[in-house]
């Protein structure tokens, strides 16, 4: 229930930061680098969730861990006036 919400937050996010905001980037960064960290940390607590979904989420987790470093090296660029 929880994840279509967050989906949509993060979306929008994405959304506003493709549009020139500085501060929606930021957040976004923010973002991607605390959810993996948060996804595997929940995961090692034993007894939370079976392995096998531990490990699917482990699969999950590898494009936004991706998507973070990709968004720790970018610079920003001022918006074109044209």
């Amino acid at each position: 229930m929880l994840l279509p919400v967050v989906a949509v937050l993060i979306h929008r996010l994405a959304v506003s930061a493709a549009g020139g905001s500085r501060r929606a980037f930021d957040r976004l960064r923010t973002l991607a680098v605390v959810m993996p960290i948060a996804i595997v940390g929940i995961d090692l607590i034993p007894g939370v969730c079976p392995p096998w979904y531990a490990a699917m989420q482990a699969v999950c987790v590898l494009p936004v861990a991706r998507i973070a470093l990709l968004l720790r090296a970018a610079r920003t660029r001022p918006i074109s006036t044209r």
